[in-house]
């Protein structure tokens, strides 16, 4: 982690700022569940997802409120760190108990992670400057409102879908040049370089995924859930398409039944595209069924992934929930 946690924020009656450390775990994973119970969002952080909060390396700055006056338990977190890829983003996190608000702390941590990102950001993109961006909740209007009063503007969102498993549209018979496999762990890498074969003829080279990035994507794979649709034309199989889901057993009791996360699906090249998409899912749903999980769920950029929004809504999937990223430019050093 940064050692210069200059800038702590603002002082405030009642709270002790420190620097963000992973003795602070077990207090932080206390503080999201009472943050995501009272804001209703349709998940929960689990101990693996906050470990690796302090996994970081070098490339990530944190801070932790605590209560002086009272329980001394974690009232707010913040941090910010560099995004995957070459996209020039630095990632803001933060978060306030909820009994602890109204009282200026979050506006006090934005400020700090204005800063805190800022000077993350000119020691990464020197010449650009990069942007800062916090994703939140539709129904966050707070906290919105805080933002924009920082400068911050909407960049862009994310659609949440869900379909009841049993309910989802099968398609046509599949083509006969393709077999679906389980994604057991020797495709990865094969999985890997298809995707990033696929991003390199869209022109997105910044989203090419190292090794360490693919695990990152794929980190709650369930293999069990999980299918490559393997090409039998030519004298190799070849990759054309697979379908990571996770299952993330601790958002089950907020969600309020029993669920599989559409982590990233996808079929290359236009020929016969939605009926091998259609396939990777059916398999998906069908070891969904033999689970006993009720409901699927993905998260699309309605802008950019027009093509699987169409592709979803034609097969059942509904709208359950929206999350916008807001943006501040940050000036390139003079």
């Amino acid at each position: 982690m940064n050692e210069d946690q200059d800038h702590l924020p603002l002082e405030l009656p009642g709270v002790a700022w420190e620097p963000l450390i992973s003795e602070h775990a077990a207090p932080l994973s206390e503080l999201l569940a009472l943050i995501e119970e009272s804001e209703g969002v349709p998940y929960r952080t689990s101990e693996a997802e906050i470990a690796e909060i302090f996994a970081k390396g070098g490339q990530w700055n944190g801070v932790a409120g605590f209560d002086v006056n009272g329980s001394q338990k974690m009232v707010a977190f913040g941090y910010v760190e560099l995004a995957r890829g070459s996209s020039e983003q630095v990632v803001c996190q933060g978060g306030v108990a909820p009994r602890a608000r109204g009282n200026g702390i979050g506006s006090s941590l934005l400020k700090w992670q204005t800063k805190a990102g800022s000077k993350l950001a000119h020691e990464e993109f020197r010449q650009n400057g990069g942007r800062l961006t916090h994703t939140i909740h539709e129904g966050d209007t707070e906290f919105l409102s805080a933002l924009e009063q920082m400068g911050y503007t909407w960049e862009s969102s994310a659609v949440e879908l869900r379909c009841v498993v049993e309910r989802w549209r099968r398609a046509e018979a599949a083509p006969t040049y393709f077999e679906v496999v389980p994604w057991t762990p020797d495709l990865d890498d094969a999985t890997r370089r298809a995707f990033n074969q696929a991003q390199s003829e869209l022109g997105l080279e910044n989203l090419r995924a190292t090794q360490d990035d693919w695990r990152m994507i794929n980190a709650g794979i369930r293999r069990d859930w999980s299918f490559v649709a393997l090409s039998r034309e030519g004298d190799r199989p070849r990759v054309i398409g697979f379908i990571s889901v996770g299952g993330y057993e601790q958002d089950w009791e907020a969600l309020g039944w029993r669920e599989g996360v559409l982590q990233i699906a996808a079929a290359f090249g236009s020929k016969d595209r939605d009926k091998l998409l259609s396939e990777l899912v059916n398999h998906t749903a069908e070891a969904l069924v033999a689970d006993g999980i009720d409901k699927i769920s993905v998260t699309l950029d309605p802008e950019e992934d027009e093509a699987s929004m169409r592709f979803y809504r034609d097969h059942g999937f509904e709208i359950s929930s929206w999350f916008h990223t807001y943006s501040l430019r940050v000036a390139p050093e003079s």
